[in-house]
């Protein structure tokens, strides 16, 4: 029988990656969806915009992002950092999604598939994995339903989101919030506005998100702008200002 109310959340079957480790000059901290995980393949790819700030840095780097996943996933990364790893010397980035995403998954099911809630109730998940996500949801499409109309609320998504924003400045690390996607999310109480990972994803020319199945880009940018991005967050670092994070430094 499933323990009812454990002690503390299974982590062993997430993926938390580190790199660079033998550096000296302090680690980057990234918690976030696929717009902040440092590869979705095998082998990382360098060209992502974690590897190039970490290069500008000098740092090494802990990542706890995981594509699909949702805000709740990523508080809980949060805090098990905070209790397992924190060093006052870290800089940390997180990430933050959509508010469309299941707030759980069960143990034994993929992190990332939080995200396909909104395809599987829109009918667009029928051939992604070969249908094996369509199965999970529909088998359990009336635990589905509840959570996406009962508990995944914007108002609570919103909340989780301020909290999350008053914590990370009450460390002594020098933090940044950035949202992966807008959708009326920005708050006027989060520092950074008018901008998000997204909505600069798509505007990209050599990307055609209305006809590419999967986009196979790196954390959803070019080269360049995976770059660019890095860029701004060394500036942020650099200044302790979200001015740096403007939509039309990115190359469309």
């Amino acid at each position: 029988m499933t323990e009812l109310f454990p002690k503390k959340i299974d982590y062993s079957l997430r993926d938390i990656k580190s790199y660079y480790t033998n550096r000296n000059n302090g680690r980057l901290v990234v918690f976030g969806d696929s717009f902040a995980e440092t590869s979705t393949r095998k082998d990382p790819d360098e060209t992502c915009w974690v590897f190039v700030l970490a290069d500008m840095m000098e740092c090494s780097i802990l990542n706890y992002a995981r594509g699909g996943s949702s805000l709740q996933y990523s508080k809980q990364m949060l805090f098990e950092y905070m209790e397992t790893e924190y060093r006052e010397d870290d800089y940390i980035i997180f990430v933050s999604t959509s508010y469309t995403r299941v707030p759980t998954m069960p143990a034994h099911i993929d992190s990332g598939w939080a995200a396909n809630i909104i395809n599987y109730f829109s009918g667009d998940l029928r051939n992604v994995d070969n249908g094996i996500q369509h199965n999970f949801y529909s088998s359990n499409h009336n635990a589905m339903e509840y959570i996406a109309t009962n508990i995944t609320t914007i108002q609570d998504f919103n909340n989780d989101l301020r909290l999350i924003d008053v914590y990370l400045k009450s460390l002594k690390n020098r933090c940044g919030l950035i949202p992966a996607f807008g959708h009326g999310n920005n708050l006027p109480d989060i520092d950074v506005d008018n901008f998000d990972l997204y909505t600069a994803s798509i505007a990209e020319d050599s990307y055609n998100h209305k006809t590419s199945i999967k986009d196979t880009r790196i954390c959803h940018f070019s080269t360049e702008n995976n770059k660019i991005l890095a860029g701004m967050f060394y500036k942020y670092f650099e200044t302790n200002s979200y001015k740096y994070f403007n939509m039309r430094k990115f190359k469309k």
